[in-house]
């Protein structure tokens, strides 16, 4: 196995790895919501976004700890309206970073499978979002904004392939092993920052259209090409700001460590 092929493997892992704890939390959380949640909310939900993304990052320094930083910030934790991630992604002497906002599948009955859901999108956030990205370039340059939905689906990665059998995959079939359905997936901001009402409920499908699977994205990004990753704006760039150089911007700066709730590394 090649060094290219070595780290396609690693990175489907790490997806895989994430994408476990997402799908058995949201399973969890369709479970058990009816019995928890009182009759006089109107709630469908246990889990709020901060949540399981935490679950996630905490699952994946865990398990890779070679190849994953992760740190909170106590300057966002009392954000009433949740925060933004800070996520970096490395491969070799390439990275490519993005201001995140997670997002998870809501459901008009607990019953109701993700892939009949809904998220909520508010077009407001995400151009702040956008804004806010590109308003850090002079310190972190190249910042993109992106959207990161929980919703267990089975859909296909936008080159349409199985990533069991992509030969640009390089996982080995890790992929085929998995029992989970894809629950990661990941978006530009600026896909989702038009339309009215401001307060929109986006269908799933409609989400996953724009966005890709994290077990797709993470093995291909190193990939040319107008498929995969690519053809949804995820490239690699050469010469971005250390992850740790990252972390010491946004501490430094009042409004990105106020509504920045931490920080996700993961490097291969």
């Amino acid at each position: 196995m090649g060094q290219d092929q070595e780290r396609q493997a690693v990175l489907c892992q790490i997806a895989n790895a994430a994408m476990a704890v997402a799908s058995d939390l949201l399973e969890e959380d369709q479970s058990f919501a009816p019995s928890l949640r009182g009759p006089g909310t109107q709630s469908l939900q246990i889990y709020r976004e901060e949540f399981i993304t935490a679950k996630i990052a905490v699952a994946m320094k865990k398990q890779f700890s070679a190849h994953v930083d992760f740190q909170l910030f106590t300057t966002a934790e009392e954000s009433k309206n949740g925060a933004d991630w800070y996520w970096r992604i490395q491969v070799g002497d390439f990275a490519m970073h993005a201001r995140v906002q997670a997002k998870r599948i809501a459901r008009r009955s607990v019953s109701k499978p993700d892939e009949a859901g809904f998220v909520e999108i508010e077009s407001n956030q995400i151009v702040k979002l956008i804004d806010s990205s590109r308003e850090a370039w002079a310190e972190l340059p190249h910042l993109q904004s992106w959207i990161a939905t929980y919703a267990r689906v089975n859909a296909t990665p936008p080159c349409h392939k199985n990533p069991a059998k992509c030969r640009q995959h390089g996982c080995g079939g890790l992929c085929a092993q998995s029992k989970n359905l894809p629950s990661i997936w990941v978006a530009q901001a600026s896909a989702f920052a038009r339309g009215n009402p401001i307060r929109r409920q986006i269908p799933i499908q409609d989400i996953i259209h724009d966005s890709i699977r994290l077990d797709c994205m993470l093995p291909c990004v190193q990939q040319q090409g107008g498929s995969g990753p690519n053809s949804k704006g995820f490239a690699l760039l050469a010469e971005l700001r250390s992850f740790n150089d990252a972390v010491s911007v946004i501490l430094g700066n009042d409004a990105m460590a106020r509504d920045i709730a931490g920080a996700l590394d993961i490097r291969i």
